[in-house]
């Protein structure tokens, strides 16, 4: 889920007193946010610099693929629903209900990439 909580920032680019330059981490537009492009379409550079956040609902290690399969059924159903789509969205945050498969491999992915650009900064 990308995050920005339009609540806060709404007033301040609604009336021209901020003006965003461009998203950061995705390649498209906020719905929220219709007006301030992604970085890329800004002409910015590539959103690979950008940072997501990502909510989830953690398991401990070992849980019964049933128990995880339940669990992802159920938080898909949820997110399905206008009440709920509409609540997540009014915060600005894209609800995306990624199988655990792929939310894995997107957190092991950051947890490198950050890793990797810590290290590089050095000290």
């Amino acid at each position: 889920m990308g995050y920005a909580d339009r609540g806060k920032r709404a007033p301040f680019v609604d009336e021209k007193a901020v003006e965003g330059a461009g998203r950061d981490d995705a390649a498209r537009r906020l719905p929220a946010f219709k007006d301030i492009p992604a970085i890329g379409e800004a002409g910015l550079g590539d959103d690979s610099r950008g940072a997501s956040l990502a909510g989830a609902c953690w398991c401990a290690t070992g849980r019964l693929p049933k128990i995880v399969a339940t669990l992802h059924r159920a938080i898909v159903q949820a997110m399905a629903l206008p009440d709920t789509k509409a609540r997540i969205e009014a915060m600005s945050v894209e609800p995306m209900a990624t199988d655990p498969a792929a939310f894995d491999a997107f957190f092991k992915a950051e947890v490198t990439r950050w890793t990797e650009g810590g290290a590089a900064g050095g000290p």
